[in-house]
């Protein structure tokens, strides 16, 4: 059985997460705290003439292995389940960006719940789950933050 990896599910969310909200991705949370370098990190978009900070960063939260129930060779194979994290920002500036941030939730859970396996990347991808919605400071800017978590599920041969 050839393993899918998280680094390939990884790779494959931060290409579609920006093509779903037309904001950067990114694998990491970065830790800037200078308001310009910030901004050039996850890009900006000018929304009523302001210009506001908009990316997304991807995070592992745990993982947990079970046998695979499903494979007649249990004692050879098991399931490991990840749990990612994919937070959201977008900078406050004219009042009309709340609902453009929801726009772009709202495709973005759409996108991906619609890929139960990420085009091959991982054996199961259960749906989306939005966990919190707030605001936040990226440096010194104000934004709107959003945690969404979705589960992957990847089987995997045990190693003699």
């Amino acid at each position: 059985m050839a393993d899918k990896t998280l680094k390939q599910a990884r790779q494959y969310l931060q290409g579609r997460i920006n093509a779903l909200t037309g904001a950067p991705a990114y694998e990491y949370m970065p830790a800037i705290t200078d308001e310009d370098k910030l901004a050039s990190f996850f890009g900006s978009s000018n929304v009523a003439g302001d210009t506001i900070v908009n990316g997304w960063a991807i995070s592992r939260e745990a993982s947990e292995s079970q046998p695979d129930t499903d494979d007649d060779r249990i004692d050879f194979t098991f399931v490991r389940t990840y749990s990612l994290a994919f937070h959201g920002y977008y900078g406050m500036a004219s009042g009309v960006e709340e609902t453009l941030f929801d726009d772009q939730i709202e495709a973005l859970l759409d996108g991906l719940d619609s890929d139960s396996t990420l085009s091959g990347n991982c054996d199961e991808a259960l749906p989306c789950e939005v966990r919190l919605r707030d605001y936040r400071f990226l440096g010194n800017i104000l934004c709107h933050h959003v945690e969404i978590t979705m589960l992957l599920r990847m089987r995997r041969d045990r190693i003699a």
